[in-house]
């Protein structure tokens, strides 16, 4: 009977971490992200640029008129039509609009560019 006791008490103490044990785990994780390559917990690369953009710099660099930067026409969108009603304004400060004629209509874009440009 002794010995059964015995063994099941080396196994339990097995099964059980000590303190020491847990902090060296702990700190052991921690370092790993300290080094080069895979790390525990990393996240991926960004895919976004790192740099700002410069002055009439663009990704991808295309013409704005060519279609693989824009996709293929629709066609004009008219005021009071439904396409227009879908356009949004867009008051952000730090995007440059050309403007020589301080019309406020050169705010207006789609939905989808509205959320490229705020990405």
């Amino acid at each position: 009977m002794y010995r059964i006791f015995n063994r099941l008490r080396i196994m339990q103490n097995l099964l059980i971490p000590t303190p020491n044990f847990v902090v060296f785990v702990t700190l052991l994780m921690a370092a790993s992200g300290c080094g080069p390559g895979p790390r525990f917990g990393a996240d991926r690369p960004s895919l976004h640029l790192t740099a700002p953009l410069l002055r009439d710099e663009r990704r991808p660099d295309l013409s704005e008129e060519s279609v693989g930067a824009s996709g293929p026409r629709e066609g004009p969108i008219y005021r009071g039509t439904a396409r227009f009603k879908r356009l949004v304004r867009n008051y952000n400060p730090d995007v440059d609009f050309k403007n020589a004629d301080r019309n406020p209509n050169v705010r207006i874009m789609s939905k989808v560019w509205f959320d490229k440009v705020h990405s």
